[in-house]
């Protein structure tokens, strides 16, 4: 839907070429990817232990996993081991009060 509105917006206007290559789209923030809340309304951010070794597990991730990886990655570290499995994301370490943090900041 966005592009079909930057492109409508350009065929509506005359510009010349060099004007339509340096024009700006703008695109909702995080588009690709959502969390679903809790039924009580919580993020679904867990701290899980096993042995002495925290994990933090994300739940209910619809959308484009791997963008939502990649976000994580670039926000705990490139040294920290994110994966995905089928119960969730689940990331080396407890990041738990922090991704809750990031994740209300970016509107979830």
């Amino acid at each position: 839907m966005q592009r079909a509105f930057v492109q409508f917006i350009r065929a509506s206007r005359s510009f010349s070429t060099e004007a339509a290559k340096k024009e700006i789209t703008i695109v909702p923030r995080y588009p690709c990817y959502q969390i679903r809340r809790t039924a009580t309304g919580r993020l679904p951010v867990y701290t899980d232990y096993h042995g002495n070794q925290p994990l933090t597990v994300i739940r209910n991730v619809n959308g484009n996993l791997k963008a939502f990886l990649t976000d994580i990655r670039r926000l705990v570290g490139p040294n920290i081991r994110v994966d995905a499995k089928p119960t969730g994301v689940t990331i080396a370490g407890n990041f738990a009060a922090s991704l809750r943090r990031w994740l209300r900041s970016v509107g979830h």
